[in-house]
């Protein structure tokens, strides 16, 4: 699993991986993003951390982590997010002036703020999907 994370983290953009950091009190280094994935991945995999963590939950974020795990860790964003709100696009700068860790706008953004949740691309027969 740890492995698979970290593949993960490496398809991320650096505004997420920062917002990540952010959303876990890590100031991580845009210079080195090798230390930066590995200060993620050991908070990420700490289960003292993600216990904390799970206290933040609302009754809608239980609601959609159990549902990707139903499904394997894997779920259309399509779907997801005509249940639980879209996850809006951000760039650094905006990252920084909108906090938007501190102020979620749906359940989908703030799973995918604290790193629970990613976005990645897959090319099936109906071509590439999200």
């Amino acid at each position: 699993m740890t492995r698979d994370l970290k593949q993960l983290l490496f398809r991320q953009d650096w505004s997420h991986l920062w917002l990540i950091g952010k959303s876990l009190n890590i100031n991580l280094s845009e210079n080195d993003i090798y230390l930066s994935i590995d200060m993620l991945l050991t908070a990420l995999t700490d289960k003292a951390i993600i216990e904390k963590l799970s206290f933040s939950f609302s009754e809608n974020d239980w609601k959609c982590i159990c549902e990707i795990l139903y499904r394997n860790g894997i779920i259309n964003a399509n779907e997801i997010e005509k249940k639980y709100g879209v996850i809006r696009i951000f760039g650094q700068k905006r990252l920084a002036e909108e906090k938007v860790w501190e102020y979620p706008q749906t359940t989908t953004e703030s799973l995918w703020i604290k790193g629970l949740i990613y976005r990645i691309g897959k090319v099936t027969d109906q071509g590439i999907t999200e």
